[in-house]
């Protein structure tokens, strides 16, 4: 059975934006899956938009936790879903890598 980790890797900020300080405007996350043996994983950047007005989490009162649903909320069930699916691809091939067909020289021929 795979483990599948999410991470935040990186946590772009500007230093004001409607009205507050040190204000996330991107970031890198990543999945890690895990199935005993081998480990694969995914990354990618992603822009984040603060909209004033909404709740406000000061930057060094962020969890990863909290950052890491900000990405699944923004990802959707749909595309968590196929993160993994494409991480459990990867520890599949690794686990039973593809036999690359190659040309050979007819035994025949000089």
């Amino acid at each position: 059975m795979t483990t599948f980790t999410w991470s935040i890797t990186n946590l772009i900020t500007v230093p004001k934006l409607n009205g507050q300080n040190n204000v996330v405007t991107a970031l890198s996350y990543q999945v890690l899956g895990n199935n005993g043996t081998n480990t694969a994983s995914y990354q990618r950047n992603m822009s984040v938009n603060y909209i004033s007005g909404l709740p406000f989490t000061s930057f060094s009162s962020l969890t990863e936790a909290e950052v890491i649903g900000w990405v699944q909320k923004n990802l959707g069930k749909s595309a968590i879903t196929n993160i993994e699916n494409y991480v459990q691809e990867k520890l599949n091939e690794i686990a039973s890598p593809i036999t690359v067909a190659t040309p050979q020289k007819l035994p025949w021929a000089n």
